[in-house]
């Protein structure tokens, strides 16, 4: 095993674990090298490296190697560099047992395909046949992964030492597809040497589509694929992989027909213009996928689109200032992000305003790498084209560069502002969602059970008393039967007449918490708008209880017809 492999798989946190370390979450311990009273140790995961911040200190920067040895060395082992690596190899040779576990776990989890009817049904569903892949399904094994078909990471050595899971259930919490902790390797596997011709896909489902009509396509078996992890996710591995191809002649970029797939189509393409080699883009249609198209088309649709594809043009003097492996944004701290490439140090002081997507206004410091001392600090608004070009030009001034390095500065730093914030705003919305309520097999077993009883409506009525009702109970049942129309096509609906304080609120507030939580909508006070503009389905199945008519009388007319009709309509003009 050659030195860089040993440094790309040897993880730094495996050799402190070693010696009785461990770094916190933000990578910091106290230095095993001094007298350290403040941590000021800090490990960096992604490149395997270690800094010790202290000019008391002799320890410095250096790899996983380099610490192998001045820890022996502390400890009265003094060691050369050919013993440290003959040390990594034994560390390494742990987390490589470690990758035949998992080997040995993924045979087992291909064995469930055939015993989960609801697996292989949602695998016909994607098109995707078990005789033609390598796919398992996960029923409870591993906590992270439950319900999910189950896909395999593998290292430079072919061994499996992760998994990607994708739900086979109805997901309510807005993703259906999970990694395990400490995702690592690539799928289906690192390319072989002789690639040269490589598509790229912006998920796994699709990877393993294009893979699955490999078997049967002659024209496509000329082609390798490797899967990104979502539209953000060229990671260094995949980088590093490809660098490795010496006869690669074309990347090809399948991403998905939207505005998400079409932005990292641009971006990708500059960003591996570094490797020279051609790079191409596959014209997925508007709202479809690589997985989708096999929906009411046969799998020839795929060829035909690749065989069509077209080449990309990207200005040198735009890709000379692009690296991969320099170009971050560091998040960590929402007030301090920290923007990094190879010319510049961007920092974005008291974060970024996310309610008002109109705009992007942000308190800038940015720092010239080459000389810490030249710095420029202003407020600006990303979105203002007059103010952005000032700022390229004020920049581009005091800090000695080219417009033209500013002005690649700038825009990446906008487009990663902008994939954090819509990011940030997504899980805003999906904390406020309310959680829907799964039942347990024990649950839906009592459940069944239940319904099947001869005396249902009394039982349903014993359990409606036993919820906390007191007196009503005739009208008590009846509402309820009415809530439960909210399932079918044409549901029922009812006003609850009585004198001020002879309980109304009480009924309905009592039966209402019958109702699953998510199915219930309370309001005291409603108007039309409300109505027409609301998010798809927000409606659909949901019982809307109205305090008091009084507050919804400027929408009785678009309640009236959703009532009738359950649906309602609205033309407006435009500018």
């Amino acid at each position: 095993m050659e030195i860089k492999e040993i440094k790309q798989q040897l993880k730094i946190e495996t050799v402190l674990t070693h010696y009785g370390l461990q770094a916190d979450k933000n990578g910091m311990l106290s230095c095993p090298f001094h007298n350290d009273k403040k941590p000021s140790f800090q490990i960096y995961p992604k490149t395997n490296t270690y800094c010790c911040f202290s000019s008391n200190c002799s320890a410095g920067t250096g790899d996983q190697i380099q610490f192998i040895q001045l820890k022996e060395a502390r400890a009265g082992q003094a060691i050369n560099k050919h013993q440290a690596i003959l040390k990594a190899k034994e560390l390494l040779g742990v987390t490589t047992a470690k990758a035949e576990n998992l080997n040995e776990v993924f045979t087992k989890l291909k064995q469930n395909i055939n015993k989960s009817p609801r697996a292989k049904s949602y695998l016909q569903e994607r098109h995707l046949g078990i005789e033609k892949l390598e796919i398992g399904f996960n029923a409870a094994a591993y906590k992270d992964l439950k319900n999910c078909i189950v896909f395999p990471l593998r290292n430079c050595h072919g061994q499996t030492v992760s998994f990607y899971g994708r739900s086979v259930l109805n997901s309510q919490s807005g993703s259906d597809h999970y990694y395990t902790k400490n995702r690592k390797g690539l799928y289906p596997k690192y390319p072989t040497a002789e690639t040269k011709k490589l598509i790229l896909t912006e998920s796994i489902i699709d990877a393993a589509t294009l893979l699955q009509f490999k078997v049967e396509s002659e024209k496509l078996k000329e082609y390798e694929v490797l899967a990104l992890y979502g539209t953000n996710g060229l990671t260094t591995l995949h980088v590093e992989a490809i660098k490795e191809l010496q006869h690669l002649k074309e990347i090809i970029l399948w991403f998905d027909g939207d505005a998400a797939g079409e932005k990292a189509a641009k971006k990708y393409s500059k960003e591996l213009q570094s490797l020279n080699v051609k790079i191409s883009k596959v014209e997925t249609p508007q709202e479809e996928d690589i997985n989708s198209l096999l929906d009411g088309h046969t799998p020839s649709v795929l060829l035909e689109l690749l065989e069509s594809r077209i080449i990309f043009s990207v200005e040198k003097e735009e890709t000379k200032t692009l690296d991969l492996k320099l170009s971050t944004l560091n998040c960590d701290n929402p007030e301090r992000i920290i923007y990094i490439n190879n010319q510049l140090t961007v920092t974005v002081w008291g974060g970024i305003e996310k309610e008002n997507l109109s705009r992007l206004r942000v308190s800038l410091h940015i720092t010239s790498k080459e000389n810490k001392y030249k710095t420029f600090r202003d407020d600006v608004n990303l979105y203002s084209h007059t103010a952005v070009k000032k700022l390229i030009q004020n920049v581009a001034e005091l800090l000695e560069l080219s417009t033209t390095e500013v002005s690649s500065t700038i825009a990446e730093l906008t487009e990663e502002l902008e994939a954090y914030r819509m990011a940030e705003r997504a899980m805003q919305i999906q904390v406020l969602k309310p959680k829907q309520y799964e039942m347990t097999a024990q649950e839906i077993k009592a459940a069944e059970s239940f319904l099947k009883e001869k005396n249902l409506v009394k039982k349903t009525l014993e359990l409606i008393t036993k919820s906390g009702l007191v007196g009503e109970q005739k009208n008590g049942l009846m509402l309820f039967f009415l809530y439960l129309s909210r399932l079918q096509d044409e549901p029922l609906h009812a006003i609850i007449f009585g004198k001020s304080g002879s309980g109304k609120t009480y009924l309905q507030k009592r039966i209402s918490e019958c109702l699953p939580e998510e199915a219930v909508r309370t309001v005291t006070s409603l108007t039309e708008n409300t109505l027409y503009y609301s998010a798809k389905n927000f409606w659909k199945h949901k019982v809307l209880l109205i305090e008091d008519l009084e507050g919804v009388y400027q929408a009785f007319l678009p309640l009236r017809e959703f009532m009738s009709n359950q649906s309602i309509s609205k033309l407006t003009t435009d500018k």
